[in-house]
């Protein structure tokens, strides 16, 4: 299983919207004094199956992607009119795939959360390996959530 991924190129994308009603710009609200999504992608470092230079944070605020770059992330701006209330997460995402497919070939997107700071790394690791082992290659289009 582990050489069926080495052989495949993972991409992980984190939507981070700016505009939240309740929370404006919530994705770099410090937690613990980092802001949230540092705490992201400071475990996607850690991953065995992506590479770093395969993360990716979408979004349409400037200070979001500031911070994201200072992170060493690749980042893509996203349009407005993927960043309404009204647009599907997976929207974003898709858009996002469409960018990082122009430069590479990207056999499988992983999305996460920008307000989920206790995401584990070793836990994703152990659902590509799932995903892959299972799903991957009976199904090549497939969504997982």
């Amino acid at each position: 299983m582990i050489e069926k991924i080495k052989n495949l190129n993972i991409a992980v994308v984190i939507p981070a919207r700016g505009g939240s009603k309740r929370l404006k710009e919530k994705n770099i609200f410090p937690v613990l004094g980092i802001p949230m999504i540092q705490w992201v992608i400071e475990e996607c470092k850690n991953l065995n199956h992506v590479k770093f230079k395969n993360i990716y944070v979408s979004s349409d605020s400037n200070r979001i992607i500031n911070v994201s770059k200072r992170l060493g992330v690749n980042c893509i701006k996203r349009p407005d009119f993927l960043s309404l209330d009204s647009v599907e997460k997976m929207d974003a995402v898709q858009h996002a795939a469409k960018e990082i497919s122009k430069d590479s070939k990207i056999d499988i997107v992983v999305s996460l959360q920008a307000n989920s700071p206790t995401f584990l790394s070793k836990d994703l690791d152990k659902a590509i390996e799932f995903f892959v082992d299972n799903l991957y290659f009976k199904k090549k289009k497939c969504e997982v959530i």
